[in-house]
């Protein structure tokens, strides 16, 4: 196994495992939203947390001044608007980035803005940490319902 392997392997069980001991959905949130844009060298990393109401989001995002960006905004209407999609992960090209959107099982979405591509391995590990980010997401959310 040569160095880079070696990396790529820590990084996946460190974003594995850094948020596993969390229960507060907000602590997740802002913890993982950080974690993910450090260590997978992103320009911007976003959840999208479903509502009540049916293709109404509750978005946090890093930087939170890209919600306001032209990318993000073609990305919020084609992808969180509308047009729900059923695949376990899609990716958005823009002129300028890629998306990497990856369902939340039960939850929502996590978005990963990127300006140069990740390689096929990486969205294929990928797709099993964001699964563990979900069902801690989904266990912190029915907590917080529990008590309300």
């Amino acid at each position: 196994m040569n160095s880079n392997q070696l990396v790529n392997e820590s990084v996946f069980l460190d974003l594995a495992l850094s948020l596993s001991g969390e229960i507060e959905e907000d602590l997740i949130i802002k913890k993982a939203l950080s974690l993910y844009m450090r260590k997978l060298d992103c320009f911007s990393v976003a959840i999208a947390k479903c509502s009540v109401q049916k293709n109404k989001f509750e978005i946090s995002i890093l930087p939170h001044s890209f919600k306001r960006h032209r990318a993000w905004e073609e990305l919020e209407e084609k992808y969180l608007g509308e047009s729900y999609f059923d695949d376990d992960f899609i990716d958005f090209h823009t002129d300028d980035f890629i998306f990497y959107i990856y369902k939340l099982r039960n939850y929502g979405y996590l978005i990963l803005g990127k300006a140069a591509p990740f390689e096929s391995k990486v969205i294929k590990k990928l797709n099993l940490v964001v699964k563990n980010l979900a069902n801690t997401l989904v266990l912190s959310s029915d907590k917080r319902k529990k008590k309300v």
